[in-house]
């Protein structure tokens, strides 16, 4: 599975796709809108990151950054091994000063960080 971090402005085919899997997500936290979501990624102020397999979108996530501090706050999809990506999305944002991450979301995640914080 590849994973890539979408650059704004991010196409109107990508976003479609990620909604799919972002939707449920966004309904759940409450926070904000599609129309928010879009706004906040093109202008830099939140990250796009999506997964790929076998050529197509597998799951779509969504993080902030806070000084060092890099925020998963959405994400979706199917067929994922999660302590994959995240450890990616950690890999990443190292070298560009990220010393801390964190998470929302449900108690199964709970599992999957410690997975990840255990290597």
């Amino acid at each position: 599975m590849q994973l890539f971090v979408a650059n704004p402005p991010v196409s109107p085919e990508v976003w479609a796709v990620a909604m799919a899997w972002l939707a449920p997500a966004i309904d759940r936290a409450g926070e904000t809108d599609e129309n928010e979501l879009m706004r906040m990624v093109n202008a830099g102020e939140a990250q796009l990151w999506t997964a790929w397999g076998s050529g197509v979108m597998q799951a779509a996530l969504v993080t902030t950054r806070h000084g060092d501090t890099l925020h998963l706050w959405l994400c979706g999809g199917f067929g994922c091994d999660w302590a994959m990506l995240l450890r990616r999305i950690m890999d990443f944002s190292r070298p560009h000063g990220v010393t801390r991450w964190t998470v929302d979301g449900r108690k199964g995640w709970q599992r999957i960080l410690k997975e990840v914080a255990n290597g």
